[in-house]
């Protein structure tokens, strides 16, 4: 502390008692992607962590003697994970079948119950003892309106019955005979048509039956009676009454009645047909491919 030249004089310092200060810490946060780490930071002279359960970095900070004993002094910085739990949209992408957005937050408790229309990746970003923080990613799928474009498709088409005119032809002998011709509507056709393909993504498997159809069953046109007969190959076709007599003056027949009606087809002309209705596994969901056949023109 002193000198002159000639005399020199020190300051002698002793220590006596040693004491870490327990009661002082203070807190930090950090960030980091999920959120924030609150690292408190404090001192004791043990070296163990309050909650040993949580990440704890322990350092020597000081060393000494006293005239008691020595000591350590030991600083001790505790993390306490506080996850960013507000949802940001963290991807979004979209094509011609469905859009697809991506949800994303972090939380202690993981997505384990996830929607019909969702996926859910929980992702662990950190753990502890006691603790996980999981990125939890929830995609979101928005089907988009059905994709629809035109090809061509071969098929047969029956006919289509417009009526059965009547005719009467006179016979020499002055009888009548009588019969019925039959026009058409649509002559039966076999050839490409056009045909409109849809295409509908869903994330879930369709239910219900199959949407094939209506398959246009023909059925045939046939009646006899002692006056005529009527035979038409299978075809489509309206409902086909016959109803008549023999008549009082007939020298062959005694006097007779008829009125019999031939059902009409499911279909009575060319509607448009589903000819394939298939389901497939396509990027994630389920992919629904149907296929109408137009009629002919």
């Amino acid at each position: 502390m002193y000198n002159d030249g000639t005399t020199e004089v020190y300051q002698v310092d002793e220590v006596t008692d040693i004491e870490a200060n327990d009661d002082y810490n203070y807190t930090v946060k950090t960030s980091v992607d999920w959120g924030h780490l609150e690292v408190k930071t404090y001192f004791n002279d043990t070296g163990t962590a309050d909650d040993p359960e949580k990440i704890n970095r322990i350092r020597v900070v000081y060393r000494g003697e006293s005239e008691a004993s020595s000591i350590q002094v030991f600083q001790i910085d505790e993390e306490t994970p506080q996850p960013k739990t507000e949802e940001f949209t963290s991807a979004k992408e979209t094509n011609p079948y469905f859009t697809s957005e991506t949800f994303t937050k972090y939380d202690k408790t993981p997505n384990a119950t996830p929607e019909a229309t969702e996926e859910v990746r929980n992702t662990a970003v950190y753990n502890n003892a006691t603790e996980v923080i999981y990125r939890i990613d929830r995609t979101v799928f928005t089907p988009e309106p059905p994709v629809t474009y035109e090809s061509t498709v071969n098929k047969k088409w029956p006919a289509v019955l417009k009526e059965l005119k009547p005719q009467l032809w006179s016979q020499r002998d002055g009888t009548e005979v009588f019969s019925y011709f039959p026009t058409y509507t649509e002559e039966e056709y076999s050839g490409p048509c056009r045909a409109i393909v849809t295409e509908t993504w869903s994330k879930e498997a369709p239910t219900g039956e199959s949407s094939v159809g209506p398959f246009m069953k023909t059925t045939p046109v046939f009646f006899s009676c002692p006056l005529f007969r009527v035979s038409i190959p299978p075809c489509l076709h309206g409902a086909q009454t016959f109803k008549g007599t023999t008549g009082t003056t007939s020298d062959t027949w005694e006097y007779l009645t008829w009125n019999e009606t031939i059902p009409a087809t499911a279909q009575t002309t060319w509607v448009d047909v589903v000819i394939s209705d298939e389901v497939s596994p396509f990027q994630g969901g389920f992919l629904k491919k149907t296929v109408t056949c137009k009629p002919p023109v």
